[in-house]
């Protein structure tokens, strides 16, 4: 979510420190911060907060008591007060189909409103956490929800036909959104409705039916509370999620129903001031009560591995606005209703030891273990697979669970060719090499072995497989190439399991490959009686080597030389020139030619480049060629072709 600093500093009679700095305070001991911007004279804070936390923290209010509370400096939240209420003002009518859906809702009808482009202040603050500013009404309402965490609507109340109804759709129902989207609603969907159908699609979106224009004079507002669960629902079905729908998913208080409400009435009041309000019409009125937690002081002591005094404990409660009540040595907290990620006593440990410091808590290693512990025989069974395989020369393979085809379906796949759990291993292994296979003679590769150890998902239900892959480059057949090892591996992997194996086995063009399901092998492997039979801390004849995440780019180049060069001088007169970019060189083909009664030799390299930190341009390439091409033509007998 973006912060703006300005907006921040409203809460802080003091201000602010330096924008790195408030980055620092959250970083240390609250949230995330991603990413920094300047916007005019303000800076746009883009904070990642974690969804248990986002009920109380995603607001410009709640970050400022957490900077407030991490800091000690202090802060000032404004009494939300209610405007003057006329009498005149019929009540709105409404009715609310299953509490459970919609545990609290708000409504109220102001009248007399003039719609017009907002200034000022309240724009500037939306624009600069890249709100478009629309309407004063709609960006009241945008303000508030941004300000203060609770989503609100307005609806043209000229354009509404009856009673208010929150209810489940119906079957087919259809709704047409403010962006002009149509939806074909189920029973999932919960809807604000008049009498002729949907308005909006509850605390999501809403709809153009009852829309604010300028020619709008009269308006009812909403705020309300909706279940999680069904907005969770809706926004995946129809692919909608928003600012009010990722608030109402992680689950806000009742409370902050009625305190937008008078926010929001409040702004337009005061920017407004014709306006007349009516009641405020509330269903499911009663606040949400606090719920307490009792801790030990010896148990945060104990927990956090450093001693801290019971009135510090208090004091650190009570800047996360925590009331506490001492009774001896055991504290009793009372929680806010919108601290929903309080819920056991660990949760209190832990905000105690984030505001307190991290870096203030010394490291102290575990007591050693009076019982030997012993290898989990999974973990045990597929680490001496994997083992064995690298050894040979394998390479470990991890590949996509999901694919375009299987028994299982997913209900919301990432993607069109991954909606399915897949049913096997050497499809996605044998396309794996496959790819790689086109970059093998480029890298000097004469063939490609790769394993994977995963899970499928067959008509008997979920099982471990192992399959393994050899591939000759040169798309020959393998043959009985390397059988004798396939076999010898085979045969090792029978004694690790202590059974025979039933594979599947399948060979084409340039390719063996074997699949075995290794489920019921791995129940019944006797795991060692210690970490140090599993031999990890034996060094390896395999050697790790990190590789670039950038692609490589290709470039050939040939020359004639004097029929008594060696090939290998000209490789290295090349790899010399070209730099520690040149990650390979390999000569693919040689022919001699005899040019004007000398006998000459033809020689054509495949260079491939690659950089560790960047994706190389064209330019760098061809600068480091024309290099090479000058070198070569420079030496004695040589040209470039």
């Amino acid at each position: 979510m973006i912060f703006s600093k300005k907006w921040l500093e409203r809460y802080f009679p003091k201000g602010l420190p330096e924008v790195d700095r408030v980055a620092d305070i959250i970083n240390l001991h609250a949230f995330e911060v991603d990413d920094i911007q300047s916007v005019d004279d303000d800076f746009a804070l883009d904070i990642k907060i974690l969804p248990d936390r986002s009920p109380y923290a995603s607001s410009h209010c709640g970050m400022a008591n957490e900077i407030s509370a991490i800091s000690n400096l202090p802060i000032t939240i404004p009494e939300i007060k209610d405007v003057i209420l006329d009498s005149k003002i019929s009540d709105v009518k409404v009715e609310i189909e299953n509490k459970k859906d919609c545990p609290r809702y708000l409504l109220r009808r102001v009248e007399g409103v003039e719609i017009k482009e907002t200034t000022g202040e309240i724009k500037t603050l939306l624009q600069n956490i890249g709100e478009r500013a629309i309407y004063n009404i709609v960006d009241f309402t945008n303000y508030c929800l941004f300000d203060m965490g609770q989503p609100l609507h307005a609806f043209d109340a000229d354009k509404i036909r009856g009673k208010i109804f929150v209810r489940r759709a119906k079957i087919g129902e259809k709704m047409t959104t403010l962006d002009n989207r149509e939806l074909i609603l189920d029973n999932d969907s919960l809807v604000i409705a008049d009498q002729e159908g949907p308005l909006a699609l509850a605390g999501i979106k809403g709809g153009k039916r009852a829309e604010i224009d300028r020619e709008t004079k009269n308006i009812i507002l909403e705020s309300a509370n909706f279940n999680p669960i069904l907005i969770r629902r809706a926004v995946q079905k129809f692919n909608l999620a928003t600012s009010a729908s990722r608030r109402f998913e992680s689950g806000l208080s009742l409370n902050y129903a009625l305190l937008g409400m008078k926010e929001v009435s409040g702004l337009i009041n005061r920017f407004l001031p014709k306006s007349k309000f009516g009641k405020i019409i509330d269903i499911g009125s009663e606040n949400e009560k606090s719920k307490k937690i009792e801790i030990a002081h010896k148990f945060v002591s104990e927990i956090l591995g450093v001693n801290i005094g019971v009135e510090d404990i208090k004091r650190i409660l009570e800047r996360l606005n925590i009331k506490v009540i001492l009774k001896g040595e055991g504290i009793i907290a009372e929680i806010p209703p919108e601290r929903k990620d309080l819920q056991i006593p660990e949760d209190l440990v832990e905000e105690i030891g984030r505001i307190l410091g991290y870096d203030l808590i010394k490291p102290v290693l575990p007591m050693p273990l009076k019982t030997r512990s012993l290898p989990n025989r999974q973990f045990s069974a597929i680490e001496k697979i994997r083992q064995l395989l690298v050894d040979y020369g394998y390479f470990d393979t991890e590949l996509y669970t999901f694919t375009d085809h299987g028994n299982y379906e997913v209900m919301y796949p990432m993607a069109e060719d991954k909606n399915f759990l897949r049913t096997n291993l050497n499809d996605g292994l044998l396309k794996s090499v496959r790819e790689n296979n086109y970059r093998a003679p480029f890298l000097g590769l004469s063939e490609i072995r790769q394993f994977e150890i995963g899970q499928v998902f067959t008509q008997n239900g979920e099982e471990t497989h192992l399959a393994m892959v050899i591939f000759k480059s040169e798309g020959q057949a393998v043959g009985n190439y390397g059988m004798e090892e396939v076999t010898n591996i085979l045969s090792e992997l029978e004694k690790i399991l202590n059974t025979n194996l039933k594979m599947k086995v399948l060979s084409g063009s340039g390719f063996y490959l074997i699949e075995a399901d290794i489920t019921e092998s791995i129940g019944r492997f006797i795991a060692p009686f210690g970490y140090d039979e599993l031999g990890l801390e034996k060094a390896s004849k395999v050697k790790h080597q990190d590789f670039s995440i950038y692609p490589f780019v290709l470039r050939d180049v040939a020359v004639f030389i004097p029929a008594d060069i060696l090939p290998e001088m000209v490789s290295q007169l090349i790899t010399e020139t070209a730099g520690p970019i040149l990650q390979k060189i390999y000569l693919f083909d040689v022919f001699e030619k005899e040019i004007s009664g000398v006998k000459k030799k033809s020689l054509a390299f495949h260079l491939v480049f690659q950089a560790d930190d960047k994706t190389l341009t064209d330019g760098e390439i061809n600068e480091i060629i024309d290099k090479v091409t000058v070198l070569l033509n420079s030496q004695k007998g040589f040209e470039v072709r």
